[in-house]
C-alpha cells in the first residue's frame, strides 16, 4: 500500500469513527518516522571535528549525505574512512553528551511528506498522537519546538506529545505502558510478523506512522524492537491481550495460516489486513 492509499484508508476510518461518536486516534512515533535525525549527528560529528581542529577528518566527513544515516555515531565515522581510536572516542563522547539535548533536536529534519501527512489526518478530525522515546527532562522543550518550527500541529486540542519520563527508561518498556494507556483510548493498529521483508515494507511504506507494536511467533524476537523504527515487538497472544483494532499482515506468503490460527481474534472483533496478492479487510 503507498503512502496515498494509506493515507486514504487512515482517513476513511477517522470519518467511520467520528461519525459512530468515538475519538480517533493516530499515533506517530518521531525518530525515522517523522524525523530524519542524520543532519543532527552529522552536524555534532562536524562540530566536534571543527572544535578540535582536525581538518583532514572534517573533509573525510564531506564525503558522506546528512540524510537517512546509521543510528551509531563509530558506523558513520568508519563509513568515512575516520578509524583512530582517538579521534572516534573524542567524537563518541561529543555526540552523547549532546544528542540527546534540546538545542540539537533543532538539526532534524522531516522526512518528505511527513508534516502534509499528519496534518491531513489532524485535519479530518483525529487526535494526532506522538509517541517517542526521547525523554522529558533533556528533551521536551526542543522536541516541542522542532514541531512548531516544522508546521506540525502540537499544543493544540487533539494533539498529545507522549515522552520518556526520564532518559534512563528503557524505550521498550516506555512504549509498552504508552500503547496499553493508548489502547484504552482510542483505535489501534498492530502488525503480524518482523522478517527482513516485513521490516523493508514497513520502513518503505510509512507504516511507522501508524503502528502500536509489532507482533510475531517467534520467541526470540520478543520485548525487542523493530529497526530504525523502533516499535515494540511482541509475542502473537498481545493481540488478545492489547485487542488492537487492526492487525496488518506482514508475511503475506503465511497469511492464511495466521488468520486461521487466531480465529479468536476475529470472533473478538478484530479485523486483519492483508497486503499481497491483493489488499483485502477480513472482519468476522
Amino acid at each position: 500500500m503507498n503512502p496515498k492509499a494509506l493515507l486514504e484508508a487512515i482517513l476513511a476510518d477517522v470519518a467511520t469513527a467520528l461519525e459512530a461518536g468515538q475519538n480517533p486516534q493516530v499515533i506517530f512515533d518521531l525518530d525515522g518516522t517523522l524525523y530524519d535525525n542524520g543532519p543532527r549527528t552529522w552536524n555534532l560529528v562536524a562540530a566536534c571535528l571543527e572544535q578540535e581542529g582536525l581538518s583532514d577528518e572534517r573533509e573525510k566527513l564531506d564525503q558522506a549525505s546528512k540524510y537517512r544515516l546509521p543510528y551509531l555515531v563509530t558506523d558513520l565515522l568508519s563509513r568515512v574512512g575516520i578509524d583512530d581510536a582517538g579521534v572516534v572516542e573524542k567524537v563518541k563522547k561529543f555526540w552523547f553528551d549532546r544528542f540527546f539535548t534540546d538545542e540539537w533536536q533543532s538539526r532534524d529534519e522531516p522526512l518528505e511528506g511527513a508534516r502534509d501527512f499528519v496534518q491531513s489526518v489532524y485535519d479530518a478530525g483525529a487526535t494526532v498522537v506522538y509517541l517517542t522515546g526521547r525523554d522529558v527532562p533533556g528533551m521536551l522543550v526542543g522536541c516541542a519546538a522542532s514541531l512548531r518550527a516544522h508546521g506540525f500541529p502540537v499544543g493544540l486540542i487533539r494533539t498529545i506529545l507522549l515522552m520518556k519520563p526520564d532518559f534512563e527508561t528503557r524505550d521498550i518498556e516506555y512504549k509498552r505502558e504508552a500503547t496499553q494507556f493508548l489502547s484504552s483510548t482510542g483505535k489501534t493498529v498492530a502488525a503480524f510478523g518482523t522478517s527482513t521483508g516485513a521490516t523493508t515494507f514497513s520502513f518503505n511504506y510509512e507504516l511507522g506512522k501508524i503502528l502500536s507494536f509489532f507482533v510475531d511467533d517467534d520467541p526470540y524476537r520478543h520485548n525487542l524492537v523493530s529497526p530504525v523504527l523502533h516499535i515494540p515487538v511482541l509475542p502473537s497472544k498481545t493481540i488478545y491481550e492489547r485487542k488492537p483494532d487492526y492487525v496488518i499482515i506482514l508475511a503475506p506468503l503465511y497469511a492464511d495460516i495466521i488468520m486461521k490460527k487466531n480465529q479468536q481474534y476475529l470472533e473478538q472483533g478484530g479485523t486483519f489486513i492483508k497486503i499481497w496478492p491483493q489488499f483485502e479487510v477480513i472482519s468476522s
